[in-house]
């Protein structure tokens, strides 16, 4: 078995290894049930983009199972197994107050899990505690929490940021979202001309 996880760059006719994904593959209404499985997850937005190569489109017809966004009790599993497997609990009353911040939020996965990782390392014998919880800022303010606490750390970090940022805003305005990578030259902020200084006019005299 092969899993597979498609990220935003997933674009399987835009390259000549378009095929590549199905390669050692065979089609199974020939060759009867294959030695390898192809397990392939794909977000929603991005499925019509499996569906323009052909053959991949053949390929996943009768064979897609949906995922629809997790109900209470599954994201009440994915919070408290890990722990738990871990022999980490939860202070009382804690993984409710989590659940009602991301239950039917969209989008709100990657928060939760950002959040719950902040909350592990800080945990205290064992036990993740409410006031780890409060100290990041909760579900919502964790992530901004830490990009303050980065941005702030060293004032050479903010030129970096601020080329990173303006990069990715002029991006989002021109093509899809995607990963895009970046050499460090492209990053580092380029020294600004020095302007020359303006004598002051005389006042006409009168």
């Amino acid at each position: 078995m092969l899993l597979l996880e498609a990220g935003p760059n997933f674009a399987p006719n835009a390259y000549p290894p378009g095929a590549v994904l199905l390669a050692g593959f065979p089609d199974p209404a020939l060759s009867g049930s294959p030695d390898i499985c192809l397990i392939l997850t794909l977000r929603a937005d991005f499925y019509g983009r499996a569906l323009r190569y052909r053959p991949l489109a053949d390929a996943l017809q009768g064979h897609v199972e949906n995922l629809g966004p997790m109900n209470r009790q599954e994201l009440q599993a994915a919070i408290r197994r890990p722990a738990e497997n871990a022999k980490v609990s939860f202070e009382p009353g804690l993984v409710e107050t989590l659940l009602d911040d991301v239950e039917n939020k969209p989008g709100s996965l990657p928060l939760l899990q950002f959040a719950l990782r902040e909350m592990w390392g800080r945990q205290q014998n064992r036990k993740i505690t409410r006031k780890s919880y409060d100290d990041i800022g909760g579900v919502e303010g964790a992530l901004a929490q830490r990009a303050e606490t980065i941005f702030t750390l060293s004032r050479t970090v903010r030129p970096v940021w601020i080329e990173v940022i303006g990069a990715v805003a002029h991006l989002a305005t021109i093509m899809p979202c995607r990963r895009q990578r970046q050499n460090r030259a492209a990053l580092t902020p380029k020294p600004r001309r020095p302007q020359a200084a303006r004598m002051p006019q005389a006042q006409n005299a009168r």
